[in-house]
């Protein structure tokens, strides 16, 4: 009788044949990744989260897709320490990472993990140190857009040397951030291909706005997209900028004049979508601001009219798309497009004020509704 160290010749026999068998792949396993890829693509997240958790080739598939990860996101928040006793890693990777109302003293323990495949991150209401802040991102290398929001730091720390760039950043929002150097540091930390720069909650004094000029200057071969709370000061200098071939202005809490808008659209020639809050235009001011736009394809503004708007600015408007009037206009409303049609416009919103929760009628003339321009009503108290 054979040892209990020992193994029967007849149970070898049976545990290969058995093995053998097993080993025969399925029609499932022969597909390649990116025939699986095609499939999985039409699905959603929910969907696609108990194929991630099917089995570990398809966890892999998943994970390795740029266009199936971004499919995924991830929200750390409440009144939590991430420090190096938090474990996240039953936490599957995503592509879209939140941070809300968190404390964070260290990374070691559960960054890595996350950061590797990170395109979107957002640190909102968080505690953390600039040169804590710098570590996390030098593990984000192919991040794209990063949002900061309302950070603190709980000590005083000096950032030492920043030694990595984010090379595919494309996208940068920056508001009520507690570095005093967030700036500089920003202007090390972003790559060639930065497309977007918000900035806001911050106080437009004059060595805010040198911090500004000098981040767009550094990035001005690539910006396309700004969006900040400018002084009429800051537009001028903006202006200098002789590389700078804006696409997209979203101007908020405006100190400038109309005269310092109408300059800057003329020294920019390029911007294709305008949209301006809290300051009310003139026809006249639209006028001039069109005539300097000759690819101007959306309009978010405010009119300085009363009952009858007459977009007589439209006839310097001839490429525009869209058309935003924003504004606490009458009830009665009336719109009259009469001999001033935009030949490509598709869509016309009104912002209208309503005293009560009667119906609102705004009226538009015969020639915009023959033109099947669709027409949208945002209603507010």
């Amino acid at each position: 009788m054979a040892s209990e160290d020992e193994i029967s010749p007849k149970l070898i026999s049976s545990t290969v044949q058995l093995t053998l068998h097993d080993a025969q792949p399925s029609q499932a396993e022969l597909l390649p990744p990116e025939l699986w890829e095609l499939i999985f693509r039409p699905l959603s997240a929910a969907e696609l989260l108990p194929i991630r958790r099917t089995c570990r080739r398809w966890l892999d598939i998943v994970t390795n897709s740029p266009a199936l990860l971004a499919k995924f996101s991830i929200r750390i928040e409440g009144s939590l320490v991430l420090n190096r006793t938090v474990d996240l890693s039953n936490v599957l990777p995503a592509a879209k990472v939140y941070i809300g109302g968190i404390r964070i003293t260290q990374l070691d323990s559960w960054w890595p993990g996350l950061a590797k495949r990170l395109v979107a991150l957002t640190l909102d209401n968080c505690e953390l140190t600039l040169p804590t802040l710098s570590a996390m991102l030098a593990q984000t290398s192919n991040l794209r857009k990063l949002k900061l929001n309302s950070i603190r730091s709980f000590e005083r720390c000096e950032l030492e040397q920043v030694n990595f760039q984010l090379d595919k950043l494309e996208k940068l929002a920056v508001g009520w951030v507690d570095y005093e150097g967030i700036l500089e540091f920003c202007i090390k930390l972003c790559g060639p291909r930065l497309k977007t720069f918000h900035v806001h909650g911050v106080l437009m004094e004059e060595q805010m706005e040198l911090r500004i000029i000098q981040f767009m200057e550094a990035a001005q071969d690539s910006l396309e997209y700004i969006a900040l709370c400018p002084t009429g000061r800051l537009l001028e200098k903006i202006s200098t900028l002789k590389r700078l071939k804006l696409k997209r202005i979203q101007f908020g809490k405006c100190d400038f004049s109309t005269d310092q808008l109408v300059e800057f659209c003329r020294t920019n020639p390029t911007i294709e979508y305008v949209q301006i809050l809290e300051l009310s235009l003139s026809s006249e001011t639209l006028n001039a601001i069109g005539s300097h736009l000759p690819t101007l394809r959306r309009l978010w503004v405010t009119c300085k009219q009363e009952r009858t708007i007459v977009p007589t600015f439209l006839r310097h408007m001839k490429g525009l798309k869209f058309l935003f009037l924003y504004g606490t206009y009458y009830t009665d409303q009336t719109l009259d497009f009469t001999g001033y049609e935009a030949p490509f416009l598709e869509e016309l919103v009104l912002k209208v004020a309503a005293c009560d929760d009667s119906a609102v009628s705004v009226n538009v003339t015969k020639e915009c509704c023959d033109r099947g321009i669709k027409l949208g009503y945002d209603i507010y108290a």
